[in-house]
């Protein structure tokens, strides 16, 4: 079995929708991201989730992943990585280092 391809920029995604969500928890918003293929559809349906004042937490993969095969597993590491990066873009954003 072949590992999936994860997307760089399953990381800033992440940290936006953090922004735009500060009471969602960014582990749960990660973890449901990576779990679906990276495609424009993912960007456009999980800024539309943000949008929506009365979600809890991030909901895209039942829009996003139709067939059960489709979904990307990732590993604990994968997370650990991509939430790392999500929460560098975060603090530099808070510090005024956009660099």
């Amino acid at each position: 079995m072949t590992q999936p391809t994860l997307h760089p920029a399953y990381g800033p995604l992440a940290a936006l929708l953090a922004e735009m969500r500060p009471d969602w928890d960014l582990d749960q918003v990660i973890r449901e991201l990576i779990g679906c293929p990276w495609s424009h559809r993912l960007v456009v349906e999980s800024v539309l989730a943000a949008r929506d004042e009365q979600g809890s937490r991030l909901h895209v993969r039942d829009a996003i992943v139709k067939i059960p095969s489709q979904a990307q597993p990732a590993t604990p590491e994968q997370v650990a990585a991509y939430r790392a990066h999500a929460q560098r873009i975060l603090d530099r954003r808070h510090t005024g280092d956009d660099q």
